[in-house]
Formats: C-alpha cells, sequence, structure tokens
C-alpha cells in the first residue's frame, strides 16, 4: 500500500493549499468516532511532538478539560504534518512550533494559531471545528460519562471500546520465560527447537524477558503474560494473529522490530503501568492500555492504534493505521478524459472504504477497485471542468483538482 508522504519544503496558507488535494468545505467529514479510524486515542492528554501521520486516521483526547493550565484534554504538537482524510480532536490543541500542517482539527480552544496551517479550515475560530466531549459515550452502561468532572475517566469505556477481556485474565508468575540470542526458549516447550529462536506456543506464562539480539516467534492465539520486557534489536514475529495480555509492564528497546503486518499483534495491557517504546524501530500493532501512561519513542515507525490514558512521543515517530472509515484520494489521472474513458484514483489510505465516485455530480461506475486504486468511467452527461467527489461511510471527499471531460 502506499502511502501520502509529507511534502517537502512546508509553507502556510494559500500556497500549501495549492501542493495538495484537500477536500471541499461542503465534503467536509464530521469527527468519527469508531476505534478503527484512531491511530492515537488519550484519554487525558497527547503529547507527540513532531509526530508525522501518514495516513487518512485520527488522533483523539477524550477528556474535557477542567481548568486552566491543566493538561488534562489538551494535545500538544510542534511541526507536525497529518495526511489529508485525518483529524485531530481535542478540547485544547497547541502547536507550539511554527510549521505544523494539519487536514482537520476539531477543538474548543487553539491558543498558537499562527503556528498552523488547516487545510479543511471548519467554521470556527481559527479554522476549527466545534467538539463536543467526551468523545466516548457510556459504552459499559454503568450510569458514568467516559470522562466526568475534574478529568475523572471511566476506563471501563475504554475497555469496551477496545473490546478488551472482562475480567482481566492473571498471568502465572510460576512460568516465567527467558529468550537469549540465538537460542531456543527457556521456560517452556518451544515449538520447533533448534532454529535458534524462540517458538513460542499460546498458554498463561509469569515474566517474558527477550535479551538482546534475539528472535521471538508467537505461534499465535492468546497469551498472558506478567511483564514483558524486550531488548535492544529484538526481532518479534507470528506465525498467527497474536494476542498479548499484559498484567505489568510493556517495554521493547531501541533498534527492535515488533509485528510486520496489520492484524500480527494485538496487546492489552491491564491495570496502572507503563507500555514503551525505544528508538529506531518499527511497531505494528493494535495496543490498549486505558489506565497507563504510554510512550511511543523517537524516530519510530508506527502502525496500527495506540489506546491509553497519557501517550507521549518524543520526536520523529511517523505514524501509519491499519484502516478507518475514510476514503481519501492523492490524485487521479488523466486529468483530462472523454466519457465512456476510464480514469484512475490512488491514494494512501485504503481506497477499499470508498463506495461510490462521482463526476460532475453524476454517478461514475466503479470497474476495479483495490486498496490503492480505484478505477471509474467517466459517465455520461458529464462535461467541461468536473468536480470528483468521492464517498466513503465516513464522508464525501472532493478532489481540489478537476477533470477536464472533453
Amino acid at each position: 500500500m502506499s502511502t501520502m508522504r509529507r511534502p517537502s519544503g512546508l509553507v502556510p496558507g494559500a500556497a500549501l493549499a495549492a501542493l495538495l488535494l484537500v477536500a471541499s468545505t461542503a465534503g467536509a467529514q464530521p469527527l468519527r468516532t469508531d476505534l478503527a479510524s484512531y491511530f492515537i486515542f488519550a484519554m487525558r492528554s497527547a503529547n507527540l511532538k513532531n509526530m508525522d501521520l501518514l495516513s487518512a486516521c485520527n488522533v483523539g483526547v477524550n477528556c474535557p478539560n477542567p481548568a486552566p493550565n491543566n493538561s488534562c484534554g489538551s494535545s500538544s504538537l510542534e511541526d507536525s504534518f497529518f495526511a489529508d482524510g485525518s483529524q485531530l480532536a481535542a478540547d485544547v490543541t497547541k502547536f507550539n512550533k511554527g510549521g505544523a500542517s494539519m487536514f482537520q482539527v476539531f477543538s474548543n480552544l487553539l491558543p498558537n494559531p499562527a503556528n498552523v496551517t488547516i487545510r479543511q479550515p471548519g467554521p470556527g475560530p481559527n479554522g476549527t471545528n466545534p467538539l463536543t466531549l467526551p468523545i466516548l459515550g457510556d459504552l459499559d452502561g454503568d450510569g458514568n460519562p467516559s470522562c466526568g468532572p475534574a478529568c475523572t475517566p471511566d476506563f471501563g469505556d475504554v475497555g469496551v471500546f477496545c473490546g478488551l477481556p472482562n475480567p482481566a485474565p492473571l498471568c502465572d508468575v510460576t512460568k516465567p520465560i527467558l529468550v537469549t540470542a540465538g537460542g531456543d526458549c527457556v521456560g517452556a516447550p518451544d515449538a520447533q527447537a533448534g532454529n535458534a529462536q524462540c517458538d513460542l506456543p499460546p498458554g498463561t506464562y509469569g515474566n517474558l524477558a527477550v535479551q538482546n539480539g534475539a528472535t521471538i516467534s508467537f505461534d499465535g492465539g492468546t497469551y498472558v503474560f506478567c511483564n514483558v520486557q524486550m531488548g535492544r534489536n529484538v526481532n518479534s514475529l507470528v506465525k498467527n494473529a497474536t494476542t498479548l495480555n499484559v498484567t505489568g509492564d510493556f517495554a521493547v528497546n531501541n533498534g527492535s522490530a515488533f509485528g510486520e503486518e496489520c492484524g500480527d499483534f494485538t496487546v492489552n495491557a491491564f491495570g496502572v503501568g507503563s507500555v514503551s517504546f525505544g528508538r529506531n524501530m518499527s511497531v505494528t500493532g493494535f495496543f490498549c492500555a486505558p489506565e497507563r501512561n504510554m510512550s511511543l519513542g523517537h524516530n519510530n515507525d508506527l502502525t496500527g492504534r495506540f489506546v491509553g490514558d497519557v501517550i507521549t512521543a518524543d520526536s520523529s515517530d511517523r505514524g501509519h493505521c491499519c484502516g478507518g472509515s475514510c476514503a481519501c484520494v492523492d490524485e487521479f489521472s488523466p486529468t483530462t478524459a472523454a466519457v465512456g474513458a476510464t480514469i484512475t484514483l490512488t491514494g494512501g489510505c485504503s481506497l477499499t472504504n470508498v463506495t461510490g465516485v462521482r463526476i460532475c455530480g453524476i454517478v461514475a461506475p466503479i470497474t476495479f477497485q483495490s486498496i490503492d486504486k480505484v478505477e471509474v468511467t467517466v459517465p455520461v452527461g458529464a462535461t467541461g471542468m468536473c468536480p470528483v467527489e468521492v464517498d466513503s461511510a465516513a464522508g464525501t471527499f472532493t478532489l481540489l483538482t478537476k477533470l477536464t471531460v472533453s
């Protein structure tokens, strides 16, 4: 799948808009609230420095801000770039350095608007869209809001949002696992002994310790651990979709690779504690830790979904999501075509979400559709300079560039 890259030499205002394909105000999407659309979902705050989000997905903070100078209910960024189709939502949204470029922003307070260009401006002050909080409803049905007065989260609602097992599974402290570089599993039967890695079958274990330079392969299914500690340059693989239920801390250190494809790993971290990643890593998975601080590290490629209480990222991280209901388009070709001709739309977010295409307001039949390409036929009745509109469950994305129908 191709991904949208951050344009070089970002500039503010109209000059930036001329460089990018953006949705028209009339086609603006409301805030998405489905879990699959979120790359980051924080209960109380998200401090992401200069993270670049290169997919059409969301970053959201659930709680309202209870008082000035309180960090709860805030997102804090620097010169970040969020791709077309993405949404940033927080009660208070701070851009601490100039040069940021966002697509849609849902916020009730934007203290430093000069530091950000909003490419899909909303009706509110400085181009924001109004935001009603909390984002989540009372999903567990206990009568308590997902974030109440004075910034009091109901973590049970987030658990339902993520689909966490309830009650939390218990680990077995009497069954620790050690993985050494070039070695088999120590403390559990190895599913494929003698191949210079630990091939771990599903089950309930104690602490998992993976030493520097080691490789661990999960057979697939459900695992329960106490603490998970992975050293530097560790390679974590799966043979089939794997769920790790962790009751203690979860940490993966510098230079490691955790997962390869969306759907490889689901990591559920229960109760208080931490989830942390080091530097210069590749991380792919769905991570849910409602009550925890989550540190996304530095200079990492992060793919999937990250749900926590307070989420931080050091600098230079690159984010990609694994789905959602949005469908945005980067470009189409040719830009001049006759009725009956085929035009090809391409994009960096999943185009399998496309439910329809219109040219000059007329339905354009879809003849081919894949994750990064949609082919349509220019319909009878289209003429002149035609807007191209792409429909999905999340709304309509209208390209700035028009098709010339000859």
